[in-house]
């Protein structure tokens, strides 16, 4: 139920329409209330994170190009991964620049722009946990420098992760 609560979280605040999200976290809350064994709350889990995540890879590539939708969604499977504009035009077979004017054009967002937004906004769910460091924090969601994190993280969120990881949020 926790983790049903957190992926309702973040399909709303990936800005999916409510209602939507309200009907699978009630259809999950009913399985699991029936199920009777582990093994079928095990199958209830996986086919919940399939449910949120094709929501919420959907809403976000909705009204883009297939290309641009693509990348946005090798982003969203590898940003943790050292990966750059290069690394996303090589998996989608196409050229870097033909990718760059694209993605921009469409998003109004560089590609490495878009791949900080994404580790910022998984950083901020990792500060939530009191228990996890921020070097291992930054170290999760793809930077191998703390002062870097640290530098762009403040650049999105107008604090540094320690102070978010101390506010309320």
């Amino acid at each position: 139920l926790d983790m049903n609560t957190l992926m309702r979280r973040a399909s709303v605040e990936s800005n999916v329409d409510p209602y939507i999200v309200h009907n699978i976290s009630e259809k999950v809350i009913k399985n699991i209330e029936w199920s009777r064994e582990a093994k079928e709350i095990d199958i209830v889990i996986n086919k919940m994170v399939r449910e949120y995540c094709f929501l919420i890879s959907n809403h976000v590539t909705q009204g883009y190009s297939i290309l641009v939708a693509k990348a946005i969604k090798y982003i969203t499977l590898n940003f943790t991964e050292d990966i750059s504009l290069k690394d996303v035009a090589k998996a989608l077979c196409v050229n870097p620049s033909h990718l760059a004017r694209k993605f921009k054009f469409e998003t109004g967002s560089t590609v490495s722009h878009w791949i900080n937004k994404s580790r910022i906004r998984e950083s901020k769910l990792l500060l939530k946990n009191r228990l996890l460091s921020i070097e291992e924090i930054a170290y999760r969601v793809g930077y191998n420098n703390k002062n870097y994190f640290t530098k762009i993280f403040k650049q999105f969120e107008n604090k540094t992760p320690k102070e978010y990881k101390l506010s309320d949020n």
